[in-house]
């Protein structure tokens, strides 16, 4: 028997094996390998900083856990059921929440994105040179309060995407849209008038719609209205009775006011009422990775 072995216990003598195994695997790694290995860190994102749009960049930063959980559920839940291949093309509303969905899509390599955002196209160059041609921005007017582009331009190339009457013949099937302002008397609305017609298209055009929302949306003045009531309800009737509409949110975690709390829950109700309830998603039990939390 080994004298070594004798005398040492079990547990030690397992040590002793790997530790020896270790040593003479490393004495064959060349110095400069080494440095490398303990040089290396995870890569990172460093997303763009949006100094020529304070409001975006505000809008980015706020309830940004919510944002995340609800790009999860879209991402990783929603889209796997409906793409019928990673290189399907998706249209992106402007928005934060979309831009969360967009760098979720980004690092998984997941789709191909078509967007009139400005600020999803700033993120895209970041992932540019490892995922190239994942990204295309529409055309037409840059609205710098929203960093993103819109009006008749942006619109009419929206509609030709969305019904394959582009140079490519194809269509691209599923839209995500970031809601604005909804209530029940007054239907749904947009915050910036030149974006109304945009989102009315993605609505009546893509064949596939998520409806994507914070909770405090449903708190939010209706400026510019999209649909009224009747016409909107009009159209999800139809969209719910094909299964093509999905809607979800991440509700309000603190009201102001008990006036404000009712007039949320009043609102959030009519609307998801529209919806069978397996068409609607409440993303607050999701946890995203912290990763890709912004």
């Amino acid at each position: 028997m080994n004298i070594q072995r004798a005398f040492m216990s079990e547990p030690n003598f397992i040590w002793y094996v790997l530790i020896t195994f270790l040593i003479k695997l490393v004495s064959k790694i060349s110095p400069r390998t080494i440095v490398t290995i303990l040089k290396f860190r995870p890569a990172r994102v460093i997303h763009p900083q949006f100094n020529e749009h304070p409001d975006f960049d505000y809008r980015l930063k706020e309830n940004s856990k919510s944002k995340a959980k609800i790009a999860s559920m879209v991402t990783f839940q929603l889209l796997p059921s409906i793409y019928t291949n990673h290189n399907e093309q998706i249209l992106l509303d402007s928005g934060s929440v979309t831009y969360n969905i967009a760098f979720q899509m980004f690092t998984y390599r997941f789709g191909k994105i078509l967007t009139n955002n400005h600020a999803i196209m700033m993120l895209y160059m970041t992932f540019a040179r490892k995922v190239p041609h994942l990204c295309r921005c529409l055309g037409g007017e840059l609205i710098p309060d929203i960093c993103a582009n819109a009006g008749k331009e942006t619109t009419a190339e929206a509609v030709r995407e969305l019904t394959g009457q582009n140079a490519r013949k194809k269509r691209t099937r599923i839209a995500v849209l970031g809601l604005r302002a909804y209530s029940d008397e007054q239907g749904l609305a947009e915050d910036t008038p030149m974006l109304s017609d945009f989102q009315a298209a993605m609505i009546r055009h893509a064949q596939y719609l998520i409806i994507v929302a914070q909770g405090e949306k449903f708190l939010k003045p209706t400026h510019a209205p999209i649909f009224n009531s009747k016409e909107f309800r009009k159209i999800i009737a139809k969209r719910t009775a094909e299964k093509r509409v999905w809607f979800v949110y991440h509700p309000v975690v603190k009201f102001k006011s008990i006036t404000s709390k009712a007039y949320y829950e009043y609102n959030l109700r009519s609307f998801i009422k529209l919806l069978p309830a397996d068409q609607v998603f409440d993303a607050s039990s999701v946890i995203p990775p912290q990763n890709l939390i912004i």
